[in-house]
Parts: structure tokens; C-alpha cells; sequence
């Protein structure tokens, strides 16, 4: 049975490579350029993230450190506070939270663990006042983008390119 809790610093690591295998699994095995992981590592390490973690606790007691589930750990999302000019300005937009880093490791894909991490972030940004959420997802990721819509998040019609040179689709939802 899946469990949903929040994560600590010490689940870091754990959480960076959930980001590397799904990442590599979605892009056809290339992984991601070293200055993108660098990135989730400091998106994850600021003070106002919040990191959700989906925990198989039967994947610990079976586990070996090769295999990458010794933590029991099969999927992540982070929610941290919005900021101006998506992101990169100095100034948080009152209310609104950022979902963020949303990634199941690829062999349990399919079984709903994508909706179980987006509702406990979108709980947590509740319980931490948020009055509403947003995400950009890939628009090439059809996948993320029914998980998305199937949790009331709506496109708001903006598109960019993001930082791994793909098209992404903001989405927003109230809370």
C-alpha cells in the first residue's frame, strides 16, 4: 500500500534520483544535462519548498541499494511559494503556490501514484494558506497533462520553452 508524506532534508538525494530515472525513462533514455539537476537540487533545497513523497514501505524490506527503491521512495512533488516573472523574480506572488518536480519512478508508472502525490501537495498547500496552485508541464507529455486536468488544473494559455529546451503549458487551479 502506498503511502503519501511529507519529505525532510534528508530525503534529498532519495528525491533527486526519482527526478533522474523518470526524467531519463520520459526522454527516451538520454539523461538530463547536469545544470538541470543541479537546478532541482536547488529547488529542492530552498527554505519554502515543500516536498511530498509517495513511500512503498514493502520496496524497503526487499530492496537492494542497487536497485534504486531502498528508501522505498516511488515518486515526488514539490510545491514551494510563486514568485514574479515565473520564477525568476525577487518577488512572491501573495497566495499562490508553485507545483513543481511532480515524477514517479518509471516501473510503477500507471498506478495512480502521480494523483496520490498531487493531491497530498495540493492538501499541503492548503494547510500552508495557499489560495491557489500552479505548474507547467511538457507539451509533448500527454500523460502529466491528464493527471493535471483530472485534478481541476486548467490551461491558462501561456507556453514556453523550458529549461531542457522543451515547450511547456502553464496550468492553474484555485484551491
Amino acid at each position: 500500500m502506498i503511502e503519501v508524506r511529507s519529505g525532510a532534508a534528508s530525503d534529498l538525494e532519495t528525491a533527486l534520483d526519482v527526478w533522474d530515472e523518470a526524467t531519463t525513462a520520459r526522454r527516451g533514455g538520454v539523461r538530463a544535462p547536469d545544470d538541470a539537476r543541479e537546478h532541482v537540487r536547488e529547488v529542492l533545497s530552498r527554505s519554502d519548498t515543500f516536498l511530498v513523497l509517495a513511500v512503498d514501505p514493502g520496496l524497503d524490506a526487499e530492496a537492494s541499494p542497487d536497485d534504486g527503491f531502498e528508501s522505498g521512495v516511488v515518486g515526488i512533488a514539490a510545491g514551494l511559494q510563486a514568485k514574479t516573472d515565473d520564477g525568476e523574480g525577487p518577488d512572491p506572488i501573495a497566495g499562490l503556490c508553485h507545483l513543481s518536480l511532480v515524477y514517479v519512478r518509471p516501473r510503477v508508472w500507471g498506478q495512480g501514484i502521480g494523483h496520490m502525490l498531487v493531491r497530498g501537495a495540493l492538501d499541503t498547500a492548503r494547510e500552508r494558506g495557499f489560495t491557489a496552485i500552479q505548474l507547467w508541464a511538457q507539451a509533448d507529455n500527454p500523460r502529466a497533462q491528464r493527471l493535471y486536468e483530472g485534478q481541476g488544473f486548467d490551461r491558462t494559455g501561456r507556453e514556453k520553452i523550458g529549461r531542457m529546451d522543451e515547450l511547456i503549458w502553464h496550468y492553474q487551479r484555485s484551491l
